[in-house]
């Protein structure tokens, strides 16, 4: 029986590798048609037109990793068919230690915009 479960564990942690762990869903429910390309507001801009938060993105990493998270939450809001990203400021997120050394982490985040 062990054995069984932890191949259901080692399947079911391959599945959300390969298909991302579902799709994205937004906030209001509004199934909107990915787009190409998005309006990007770096942190401390806001547009200037009325909008509505249809998703928020977070992830941690090296301080290093900034661009690299910025660019997976812009891919998935153009998925959801948003109008524009809002990054917010990165956050300091302490110092930790790997097999290889250590480092500085940070926490990065964004939200998903659609224009009214």
């Amino acid at each position: 029986m062990k054995k069984i479960l932890i191949g259901y564990c080692g399947l079911a942690l391959l599945l959300c590798a390969v298909t991302g762990c579902g799709s994205l869903q937004p906030y209001d429910g509004v199934k909107r048609s990915p787009k190409s390309q998005i309006d990007v507001y770096e942190a401390g801009q806001s547009p200037s037109k009325p909008y509505k938060v249809i998703m928020s993105f977070s992830a941690e990493g090296g301080i290093g990793d900034e661009g690299k998270r910025h660019r997976e939450f812009a891919e998935q809001a153009k998925k959801l068919g948003a109008d524009a990203i809002v990054f917010k400021p990165t956050q300091a997120g302490g110092f930790g230690f790997g097999p290889f050394g250590g480092g500085s982490k940070a926490s990065f985040s964004a939200v998903a915009i659609a224009y009214q």
